[in-house]
């Protein structure tokens, strides 16, 4: 399957997504670190946080199909220093 992303802002919505995303057993286990249930109102508490971040060394963004407004993953990049061009590509998750 191919197609064209895009990259928007989050929405409190997309903490469905994300908290679905969670579920996905064969997903969760291709990632490192501790498995565990997470509650809804926790995955939207961190879609707030990511919301209202005002960091100015990392960001997040929601990843749509380009002509579409639907959440289909997400990324972030985190390390962004100004000064040097340089930053840290956080990961991706589809």
């Amino acid at each position: 399957m191919e197609f064209r992303i895009d990259f928007r802002p989050f929405r409190l919505e997309d903490a469905q997504f994300i908290n679905d995303l969670r579920q996905l057993e064969n997903m969760e286990s291709m990632l490192v670190g501790n498995k565990r249930p997470v509650a809804f109102e926790r995955d939207v508490k961190w879609v707030q946080d990511v919301m209202m971040n005002d960091s100015q060394t990392s960001i997040y963004f929601a990843i749509i199909e380009s002509g579409k407004d639907e959440i289909v993953g997400y990324t972030s990049i985190s390390e962004i220093d100004y000064r040097n061009g340089t930053c840290f590509w956080s990961g991706i998750k589809l």
